[in-house]
């Protein structure tokens, strides 16, 4: 027996009795209510079906008050699909979970609609009329594009002036003559199977154009579109949908595209790992239906809750078990069935390490603000004199760029600072600071391994986040009264090195050592992380190791959430899944916390090795003119 109904679950039948409340207005401003019983059993239903169409055939008061009683809002467009709509199905489940092959003539099935299907129906109406954005996170075989493409049609038929645009990631995916997989073929097969006085008056499907609807009697249409198409967004429509979203690579470009042609973009996919379209259904600022296995009528047979050893809830049931047995690969399971949007796609991590590191290890921030120079005159001049008492943290929870996990104590000058007999080491990744990616900072305990702070920005150009790196480092000084520094060297990371090193002199900062050379520690101008393929795919391996082991703790909700977001790159790189689609100098200029807290941690081993240069004395000094005489000072 299906278990009770959960706050995500819902119900596997519609209750015995179940129906529809139609209204429809009369003259004189009054309106008419109809009852109208649907039948959800299969024969039941198809009896129905019989007696409604029969009694209409050669009535044509009856067809106008049926077509009257489906146009009217939602609870016509539910007695519509489960009167007069049809559905294709080429295998079916049994009764033990396995899925079977049915017969050509069992593959016209009435589409009597579940409860979820519902649901799904009610809000597509909904954001339709309402316009508002839309996301559909399914299993598979849940009949997602049906419905969608079901609820257009029935807009086309009954709302004059209704116009859509549907869109896969392929031309023969949208429109190829006899291929049931494509979006128009469903269309037309809905409307072949509707009886001939439903359908609009001079509609002919032999005169209509590829990728073209038209309803010759009210003007609307329905477009078809593959994602490759040079053709942008054009005039106003209805709404628009991406069928199998997470496969469009091109997804955040079309999504911003239409954002100035319709009020209500559809995205419908099952997961397909880390990418945009997991960014729109798991960021939370998009409306959502949800279309499970568990609320499949005949998969969701038996379904009960489990509890795996870490905590984590799911749902099982025969169906699901007989699929886990067959399964080749994880992945289909998270992909098909589990909408798990990390485990579909080849995620870099291990996701049961960042599971246990997010429920163990993340915790809220301490403190929230900004390390800035208080003082007076050059910001400049004071970082090369290291003037860390114009060095200080300001408390600011709304906006501050810096997150700390650490208590502050008062140093010998009766400063707030870290304490200082800890060593912290930066690890940074540069971004051009035009808010499309954040310039990071995640800084390491070198002792504990624990993570104690982490800054992100993406208003800041390199040039000031290298300063803002300089005052940091002074401020949570340490042994060697300042921070170890490492970045990634390449693209943008270059004027780091320049205002870093060069301008700023700051003095101590990761270089890569030659290790051909006696003594071990001849640099150059190889200062930072230099960053190739393959060296990006050692240092991310290394801190995954390190995270799997606990030699690294994190403390950042955030990093973690972006570690989840890596994946194996079509090109053979490792990155966040949303930028597969970027330019590789795209990529290189996108600043991120896995990226900055990999570095720190890689370098921390080099901190001994990378020592710190003499000081430069301030010019005009006694320190400055000594040294330029050739002299010691006692």
């Amino acid at each position: 027996m299906p278990v009770k109904a959960e706050r995500w679950e819902h119900p596997l039948e519609h209750p015995p009795g179940y129906s529809v409340e139609i209204e429809l207005p009369l003259k004189g401003g009054k309106t008419s209510r109809f009852t109208i019983p649907i039948p959800k059993k299969p024969m039941l239903n198809r009896q129905w079906r019989r007696r409604m169409l029969d009694a209409a055939r050669e009535n044509p008061e009856r067809q106008h008050a049926l077509r009257a009683m489906c146009g009217a809002g939602l609870p016509g467009m539910l007695l519509w699909f489960n009167l007069f709509c049809c559905t294709y199905q080429v295998k079916r489940v049994q009764a033990d979970g396995s899925e079977k092959p049915v017969g050509s003539k069992d593959q016209h099935q009435p589409f009597i609609t579940w409860p979820v299907q519902d649901v799904a129906i009610a809000k597509l109406y909904r954001n339709i009329t309402e316009g508002r954005d839309l996301a559909i996170d399914k299993s598979r075989d849940m009949g997602a594009t049906w419905v969608i493409l079901a609820v257009f049609l029935w807009f086309w038929l009954f709302r004059p002036g209704s116009h859509f645009i549907v869109m896969s990631r392929a031309a023969e995916l949208v429109f190829k003559k006899g291929d049931p997989d494509t979006l128009f073929w469903k269309m037309e097969y809905l409307l072949e199977r509707l009886p001939t006085w439903m359908r609009p008056d001079g509609f002919d499907k032999e005169k209509q154009v590829a990728e073209l609807l038209a309803n010759p009697a009210n003007g609307s249409t329905i477009v078809g579109r593959s994602t490759t198409a040079k053709k942008g967004a054009g005039s106003r429509v209805l709404a628009v949908m991406f069928d199998e979203a997470g496969l469009i690579k091109e997804l955040r470009s079309l999504w911003v595209g239409f954002s100035a042609s319709t009020s209500c973009r559809i995205v419908n996919s099952t997961p397909q790992g880390p990418c945009f379209y997991s960014d729109l259904v798991l960021g939370g600022g998009l409306d959502l239906i949800e279309l499970s296995w568990w609320d499949h009528p005949i998969k969701g047979r038996g379904r009960r809750k489990t509890t795996d050893k870490h905590g984590k809830t799911g749902v099982t049931s025969p169906f699901y078990e007989a699929k886990k047995a067959i399964a080749k690969d994880p992945r289909e399971i998270s992909q098909e069935l589990d909408r798990d949007h990390m485990g579909a796609g080849q995620v870099f991590f291990v996701p049961t390490t960042l599971a246990i590191h997010a429920a163990t290890s993340v915790r809220p921030a301490f403190l929230t603000g900004a390390i800035e120079f208080s003082g007076s005159g050059l910001e400049d001049r004071a970082i090369k004199d290291r003037v860390t008492r114009h060095f200080e943290f300001f408390d600011d929870e709304q906006s501050g760029p810096w997150k700390l996990w650490l208590d502050l104590k008062r140093d010998s000058s009766g400063l707030w600072r870290p304490p200082q007999d800890r060593m912290y080491v930066f690890g940074s990744d540069v971004a051009l600071g035009t808010s499309a990616a954040n310039s990071t900072i995640c800084v390491l305990d070198a002792d504990t391994w624990e993570q104690v702070g982490e800054f992100a920005s993406g208003n800041v150009t390199p040039e000031q986040f290298s300063r803002l790196m300089a005052i940091a480092g002074f401020w949570f000084g340490g042994p060697r009264g300042c921070a170890f520094i490492g970045w990634e060297a390449n693209g943008v990371g270059n004027l780091v090195t320049k205002t870093l090193v060069h301008r700023l002199h700051y003095p101590w900062v990761y270089f890569r050592v030659d290790d051909t050379v006696r003594g071990g520690n001849v640099q150059g101008d190889r200062y930072g992380w230099n960053s190739t393929t393959q060296a990006k795919i050692d240092l991310l391996g290394e801190f995954s190791g390190a995270l799997n082991r606990s030699e690294f703790i994190p403390r950042s909700e955030r990093l973690i959430r972006e570690c989840r977001s890596y994946v194996w790159m079509d090109d053979g790189g490792v990155g966040p899944g949303q930028l597969e689609v970027e330019s590789q100098m795209a990529r290189k200029t996108h600043g991120d916390r896995v990226i900055a807290a990999a570095i720190a941690k890689s370098i921390a081993k080099f901190s001994g090795r990378c020592r710190p240069p003499g000081r430069v004395a301030p010019v005009g000094s006694p320190m400055e003119m000594a040294q330029r005489h050739g002299k010691r000072i006692a």
